[in-house]
């Protein structure tokens, strides 16, 4: 399919919602409209990235990489010059850095409460330790 311009596209959810400033972030986007593998776009604030095409209402993005943290308005386009209209926003995280965690050995059957130290641990439901 060539580089058709003015179909309507429409941009209704992404997830997730947040990843780290060093990009890389899988994002699932749905909406309606989708129908270019070649052309398809995705913006995150002023950059551009290429989209995979998953279905007629799906596709997904590779966040690239932040300057810095906080909110940026995530648009796509099926041609690379007709945008959607209203975005979605998209938040850029600084990524965890662990200086200690105690105890630093623990049995294999766990049930062992253990303590990270770190700098950009915030509380939320989305964050968790794999062993």
């Amino acid at each position: 399919q060539g580089k058709r311009t003015g179909s309507k596209i429409l941009l209704t959810y992404l997830s997730p919602t947040a990843g780290i400033t060093n990009g890389g972030q899988k994002v699932l986007l749905i909406g309606e409209g989708f129908w270019s593998q070649s052309y398809a776009k995705c913006k995150f604030g002023l950059e551009v990235v290429q989209a995979s095409i998953l279905s007629s209402t799906a596709m997904q993005c590779e966040a690239p990489k932040a300057r810095n943290p906080g909110l940026v308005k995530v648009d796509i386009s099926m041609n690379g010059v007709d945008w959607t209209e209203k975005g979605l926003s998209y938040n850029y995280i600084p990524p965890i850095e662990i200086f200690d965690i105690k105890p630093a050995k623990i049995p294999m059957v766990g049930g062992i409460f253990v303590h990270v130290n770190g700098t950009n641990i915030k509380e939320s439901k989305e964050i968790f330790c794999s062993f």
